[in-house]
């Protein structure tokens, strides 16, 4: 991942203000992840660009779904690559 982006953050506990605190690095950002609540719920709510990657079957219907949702994280970086940043 690191390749195709300015900064790369891994993180054990994900919170709004942390998330927050990122974006005041560098306003663009993107949100890559498994977790619907964890991740890609905060980064949606941010306004950022969300990749979830191999989605659950958890209960995200009655939320504003990801920018991308993707099958491998492989299928996750080509979509990194098509954004020019």
């Amino acid at each position: 991942m690191r390749p195709y982006f300015k900064s790369v953050f891994f993180v054990t506990r994900k919170t709004k203000t942390l998330f927050q605190e990122i974006a005041e690095v560098d306003t663009e950002v993107a949100v890559i992840g498994d977790r619907f609540e964890d991740e890609i719920k905060l980064g949606i709510e941010l306004g950022f660009i969300t990749i979830q990657v191999e989605p659950n079957n958890n209960d995200s219907s009655k939320f504003k779904q990801p920018t991308h949702t993707v099958s491998s994280i492989k299928k996750g970086i080509e979509i990194v690559k098509s954004y020019e940043y």
